[in-house]
């Protein structure tokens, strides 16, 4: 990063005309303020320290304080709509600015979470959407349970050694990394086939309760609701602009 010259300036002028010069030389975005009192101490000019209340000292601490999310560009606008309010409508303006972001961050934030949500489970139907069954009438047996997800390569050599083991692991699809498939355990066993299949490394997948119907026609759903999840997203964050 480069030094930039600067020289070092005096400004005189009356009191009640200090907002606007101040205002002014901020605007010129070349002019760093300095404290006039310690620059001009010991020196002939007779000049004393302003002490007096700043009153917008409270309100500046509440606009900082405003979460105005991730990501948020600020850019500098028009303050005209707010130049002539008094000090509680600036304070009143202040806090429904806060309400909206807040509402609206909450909002995004939701959405991002279902966008992410909606790009796992299409990342795991991908290697299901060849199966013809249904998933609700999987989840819904009462005597086994089931457990989606993916196996390591160099782990699924290993299953050999549990064959008697009252588990079955079923693999329907696979990569050079993993074999993604379903076991199957009865309900009194589950907890040892967890087990066994934790420590091969096994990565479950949570199929959500929605996903229900056969796998195929649920990839389709789930692209339909990420498109429109992601439509909503965009037109929150434009506005939030």
């Amino acid at each position: 990063m480069s030094i930039e010259k600067m020289a070092l300036v005096n400004i005189a002028g009356q009191v009640k005309n200090l907002d606007l010069v101040l205002l002014k030389c901020i605007e010129s975005k070349c002019f760093h303020i300095e404290n006039a009192y310690s620059t001009t101490s010991g020196s002939d000019m007779e000049v004393y320290q302003l002490n007096e209340k700043n009153p917008y000292k409270d309100l500046l601490k509440k606009i900082i304080s405003i979460d105005f999310g991730q990501k948020y560009n600020f850019t500098e606008v028009d303050f005209s709509e707010i130049d002539n309010m008094t000090l509680d409508e600036l304070d009143t303006y202040a806090s429904n600015l806060e309400v909206s972001l807040y509402t609206v961050n909450e909002q995004i934030k939701q959405l991002r979470e279902s966008i992410s949500q909606y790009q796992q489970i299409l990342t795991q139907l991908e290697h299901i959407h060849n199966m013809d069954v249904n998933l609700e009438s999987l989840f819904n047996c009462k005597h086994i349970h089931i457990r989606f997800g993916k196996l390591p390569a160099n782990s699924y050599p290993k299953l050999e050694y549990y064959d008697k083991s009252n588990f079955i692991f079923v693999h329907y699809d696979n990569d050079h990394d993993y074999y993604w498939g379903v076991y199957f355990a009865p309900k009194n066993f589950v907890r040892q086939a967890d087990k066994i299949l934790n420590d091969l490394y096994f990565e479950r997948i949570w199929v959500p309760d929605y996903v229900s119907g056969k796998p195929e026609k649920e990839v389709n759903e789930v692209e339909e609701n990420l498109c429109k999840a992601e439509k909503k997203l965009e037109l929150l964050l434009k506005d939030r602009e």
